[in-house]
């Protein structure tokens, strides 16, 4: 299995990583909770660690990220299709 990732969801993690790398400290400890998550998926997407959450419809399992104090949460959506994982939503989880 490979990890892919939607545009909207890609463009978003990019940005967050990117103002990281700027010097943004306030998307470090976003930033560092993503690397960790994305590889996981990548690597072994099947353990019941990354499947914690299963949404019905529209079939995705969600990853929580929380952040502190007031900011909100942040959440990867993602499913398996065919031989990849699909990382289809990536941002707030206020929908939650």
């Amino acid at each position: 299995m490979s990890l892919r990732i939607d545009t909207e969801p890609y463009d978003a993690v990019d940005a967050v990583f990117a103002r990281e790398a700027a010097g943004d400290r306030s998307e470090r400890h976003l930033a560092e909770r993503l690397d960790p998550w994305l590889t996981q998926l990548d690597k072994h997407p099947i353990p019941a660690s990354t499947r914690r959450r299963y949404l019905r419809p529209p079939g995705l399992w969600m990853i929580t990220i929380p952040l502190p104090g007031d900011q909100d949460d942040w959440a990867i959506l993602w499913d398996i299709s065919g031989d990849d994982v699909w990382v289809r939503y990536a941002g707030h989880a206020s929908f939650a």
